[in-house]
């Protein structure tokens, strides 16, 4: 508008106005540039807002990313725990049952000796009876 308005001026001042002329030109280019910079910059902040919003959406998305990470995480170390707790459990059944085993084995190990002994009294008893018979009998 000021460079309309200088131009005008230049017009009816004539041969006088030239001068003035150059500079309403020049003052008409500036406001063009100064138009096309107002828009560049306009661009710029629209893409920044952009790539503000969408670098706002990747870090919510990382962040809910790392809340599912973080709960399975937490998940994981309950199930860990209840494995541990089960392996523990199998672990003292196993003990007690190995334990019950060898009470059996050492009951089943007296045996063989009382059967042993057995079997040598009895054997004892048939040679003394054995001797009672012919002593009897004669």
């Amino acid at each position: 508008m000021l460079s309309l308005n200088a131009s005008i001026e230049a017009a009816r001042a004539g041969e006088m106005g030239k001068g003035f002329a150059v500079v309403a030109a020049q003052v008409g280019e500036l406001a063009a540039r100064s138009s096309q910079a107002a828009q560049e910059t306009n661009e710029l902040i629209t893409n920044s807002i952009k790539a503000v919003e969408e670098g706002k959406e990747i870090t919510d998305r990382t962040a809910n990313a790392f809340g599912m990470a973080v709960e399975n995480i937490k998940k994981a170390n309950k199930d860990v725990r209840e494995i541990t707790k089960m392996v523990s459990q199998n672990m003292n059944i196993v003990t007690n049952a190995v334990s019950q085993i060898v009470q059996i084995s050492d009951v089943v190990e007296q045996n063989v000796q009382i059967s042993h002994e057995t079997k040598q009294v009895s054997s004892n008893m048939a040679d003394i009876t054995g001797k009672l018979l012919n002593i009897v009998e004669n």
